[in-house]
């Protein structure tokens, strides 16, 4: 408006227009404030929909639940050193629990799996044959063009089920003559790694309620285990 008067209304109207202008401009900031709390908030409670639904869980699975005695940190630690350590901590174990979970399988054992899930889809499919039906007692059309389970799913498992020992051969077939398993780790390794991962994460959530009662508000992992936070095992 400064720069193009000519362009824009007389004197006695820009000034009012310029009032407008600014009270929008300071809604606008107001506004922006508003969001960016909102977002700050989001993200340090961010963690509790992960915990309330677990919790939510074990409640409705009637699981039995202790409480877990948050250990003490010192008064003469350096809590932010300390959170920095544990959340290292904290990564190299998520590596190692990945690692075992993702580690080639023995052949064998992956073998047995496949054959069981292949023989669950082709139990799904398998026709329910009644003899009081007249005319189709396998209700063989429903089977082909709806599925005995309903929709595409159900006809796929029908044809699953009609030619499960073709197809289960051809699936052992198709595994890797050669196929070793290059680090084999058993239930009891991923069990092991699991729990050190979540006393690494009880460690961390110690030092955070250390700093929160100093008054340091720190934000928590949204991908923290519940059992961690909400002290529980």
């Amino acid at each position: 408006m400064r720069d193009h008067p000519e362009e824009h209304p007389q004197s006695e109207n820009r000034l009012d227009m310029l009032a407008q202008l600014k009270a929008v401009e300071g809604d606008t900031a107001r506004h922006r404030l508003a969001y960016d709390r909102a977002r700050a908030n989001f993200a340090n409670f961010a963690f509790l929909d992960h915990s309330i639904e677990w919790l939510r869980s074990a409640v409705g699975t009637k699981r039995k639940l202790s409480r877990v005695k948050v250990e003490q940190i010192g008064s003469d630690v350096n809590l932010r050193a300390a959170l920095d350590a544990a959340r290292q901590r904290i990564s190299e174990i998520a590596l190692q629990v990945d690692a075992i979970r993702n580690a080639p399988r023995d052949p064998k054992e992956a073998g047995k799996d496949m054959v069981a899930a292949l023989r669950s889809i082709a139990q799904a499919g398998a026709p329910r044959i009644d003899l009081r039906r007249d005319g189709d007692p396998a209700r063989l059309h429903e089977a082909v063009f709806s599925g005995t389970t309903g929709g595409t799913e159900g006809a796929i498992a029908f044809l699953v089920w009609c030619f499960a020992s073709e197809i289960e051969a051809k699936l052992l077939a198709a595994m890797p003559s050669d196929a070793v398993a290059e680090r084999k780790f058993g239930f009891a390794a991923l069990d092991q790694a699991r729990a050190a991962l979540l006393a690494a994460e009880r460690a961390e959530e110690a030092i955070l309620c250390a700093m929160e009662a100093e008054g340091v508000s720190v934000f928590r992992r949204i991908d923290v285990d519940p059992r961690a936070v909400l002290e529980l095992v």
